[in-house]
Parts: structure tokens; sequence; C-alpha cells
């Protein structure tokens, strides 16, 4: 867009008013591979010191186009930010036959899972033809664990059953957990080999 300032960010698609506010999960809980930054899973950013962003002002394109979709789904109220949640919700690789894929990341504890609203969102989106899937992450600097979440609990969610919906997801949460994490890749930077401050 030209003309658009390097502190200034196109809001036409997130919802109005809403913004990130205190929430930092993905300077920490995400891992950002690119040639301006590079940070393991589980690792705050380098540049969150001061828990909050320190370059913000500046800070790459990366951090400056990636918005969770609790910023783009208006149905979404501020409970589902994901420092409130513990659910980062974001965009993900779409598997054929979708058109739309989500990735529900798990960064509080286990009970944001066990919630009947958690439930009734998976299966919004399982219902919708939603790709959706549960990641666990593996800690820091592990890769995290992740599945598909559509196959095992289509049938509850087309008969509303929200019990076997949220019974589903607890099984494929504790698949999850079984596998043991692997290392994620390191990353050098200069003066900082393979890991954030």
């Amino acid at each position: 867009m030209g003309g658009t300032k390097v502190d200034e960010e196109p809001e036409d698609y997130l919802v109005p008013g809403r913004n990130c506010g205190s929430c930092t999960s993905c300077c920490k809980d995400l891992l950002i591979e690119t040639s301006e930054i590079q940070k393991p899973c589980g690792v705050s950013c380098s540049h969150s010191s001061t828990g909050n962003c320190d370059i913000y002002a500046t800070r790459p394109d990366v951090c400056r186009s990636f918005h969770c979709l609790w910023r783009r789904m208006p149905t979404l109220d501020e409970s589902w930010r994901p420092n409130e949640s513990g659910i980062l919700m974001i965009p993900f690789e779409v598997p054929p036959g979708y058109a739309f894929a989500v990735n529900l990341v798990m960064v509080g504890d286990a009970e944001a899972i066990t919630r009947d609203r958690f439930a009734g969102l998976v299966g919004g989106f399982i219902d919708s033809g939603t790709a959706t899937f549960l990641d666990l992450p593996g800690g820091p600097g592990m890769l995290g664990r992740n599945t598909m979440l559509n196959p095992a609990l289509q049938a509850a969610v087309s008969a509303r059953d929200l019990a076997s919906v949220k019974a589903g997801i607890l099984n494929c949460y504790e698949i999850l957990k079984a596998y043991e994490p692997v290392p994620a890749p390191i990353f050098p930077q200069a003066g900082n080999p393979g890991r954030a401050a």
C-alpha cells in the first residue's frame, strides 16, 4: 500500500477496535524462520525483553502481517484472546478437499480444551467444512505435535453430540501427549546462537 507509514498496518480485514493488547502469544509460542527473525517455538522473541515488542514500530513484515484469527473473526469475543483462552487460532496449510484450515495451538494449560465452548468452537469449524487441527506445543526449542480433528470428530459433530465431541478432543490430546516432542531446528544468529533471550 503506497503511503502507509512504517508503524501502521492495514486493518480492513481485522475486527474494528480489536488489538493484541497484552497478548504476546505469537511472539513466544510460534516458530519463526525468516531472513529477519529466527526464533524457536516456545521461546520468547529476543525483541520482547520487556514483555512487549521492543521494535514494534519497525517490526519486520512477518510480524506486521501476522494476525491470529481472534483478530479477524468478529464472532469470537474478548474471552477468545489467546492469552485469555489458552488457544492461539491461526490459519493453516489447507489439505486437499478443504477450502480453509485452522490450527488451534494450545498456549495455555489443558483445561482450555475441556470446556464446552471449545468443543462448540471445534464443532462449528468442522461443521462448516474447515480442516481443524489441534496443536500441542513441544516446549521451549521443541517442535509441536499436531493432528487433524475432522476424521475423529465428524460423526459426533454431525450428530450434534457435544459430550462425544469433548471426549474425542480429549482423546486426540492424549494421543498427541504420548508422542515425544523432537528438537526444533537451531537458528544461528550473530551473538545469539540458536535461542532467543
